[in-house]
Formats: C-alpha cells, structure tokens, sequence
C-alpha cells in the first residue's frame, strides 16, 4: 500500500484571504508495519498576496524574501500533485482538513481539475481521540512529536520537516489507537 503524507504551510489560516507559501508531499510504500520512501517533492511557493499575509504565520513559517527567492507559482506543481495524489492508496496528515481545503483552493483558482482523493488518515483526529479518552493533553503536532519523543532534522513548520514528523507520528499513533 502507498501512503502519501501532505503538508502545506501557508500565509494565515484564513482560507479566503490567505495561500499556500510551502507543500511538501512524501510518499511511502508501507508493509510490515514499515514506511520505505518512494518519493519526496517540496516547494517554497510564491505568494500571489503577500500584503494580506499574517505577519504571525510569516514568523511561524520562516517565510523571508530571500529564503523564497527560488520560489515556484503553486501551478507549476499542482498536475504533479494531482498525479501523486490520485496514485496513493491513503492519505495522511496532521489536520488534514486544512491542508485539504488550501489545496483545492489552488486548483480552483487554476482552473485545473482537483485530484480524486483516496481514503485517509488524520493524526490529529487520531490523537483527538486519544486526548478523548485522557491519554493525552493535546493533538497539535507539536505536543505530539514533544510527548512520543520524535526527532526530526530541519525546522518545524516547514512543510517537509512536518511531513517527515507527521510520518513518524503516524506510525506511533496506529499503535497508541488499535
């Protein structure tokens, strides 16, 4: 089975006013209770609106001129999504409603098909349910990777260093909820 594992980070969490600055997606082949890499895409993207960003999510993301001087527009990679998307048995995410919902945004203000989405698997909603029950205090990706003790290299909340957590999350959480 193939799972991909998405991420975007963006310019605010307002959908309407707010894009896609960062997508990262990784797809892994799973057996065995066992991920292999299969493949592994990021791209810094240019926002369109910079002026309506939140200076707060800019700070959180990493988000300067110079960091995104390389940056492509969101439909240079959107058919390549689409593809990997639409190749992948699963879906996983951390929140993945968010990432779902910003990523259809690009695709309609592309005029481009959006993807046919399989299953998926949200580690937020997982660890929701954990938190739930009491055996945890929260589900933000943060606190998860803090508390089952994953490492990662890279800076959090860049698009690829979430995915790669979000990876090894999910692995720990398929245990923690069986």
């Amino acid at each position: 089975m193939t799972f991909l594992i998405i991420d975007t980070e963006t310019t605010g969490l307002d959908l309407f006013t707010h894009e896609i600055i960062d997508i990262a997606a990784v797809q892994y082949e799973f057996s065995n209770n066992d991920l292999t890499l299969l493949l592994s895409r990021e791209h810094k993207v240019k926002p369109k609106h910079i002026e309506k960003a939140s200076e707060v999510a800019l700070k959180i993301n990493g988000y300067t001129k110079r960091k995104w001087k390389k940056a492509i527009n969101i439909e240079e990679f959107l058919p390549e999504l689409k593809q990997i998307i639409e190749k992948s048995d699963f879906l996983v995410g951390q929140n993945l409603i968010f990432d779902y919902r910003f990523i259809n945004k690009a695709f309609d203000q592309a005029n481009m098909e959006r993807p046919k989405y399989p299953m998926y698997f949200d580690t937020k909603w997982m660890a929701d349910q954990l938190v739930h029950d009491k055996k945890l205090k929260r589900s933000s990706l943060d606190f998860l990777c803090e508390h089952y003790q994953i490492k990662f290299e890279g800076r959090a909340h860049t698009a690829l260093a979430d995915v790669l957590r979000t990876a090894d999350l999910f692995k720990v959480l398929q245990k923690e909820c069986e």
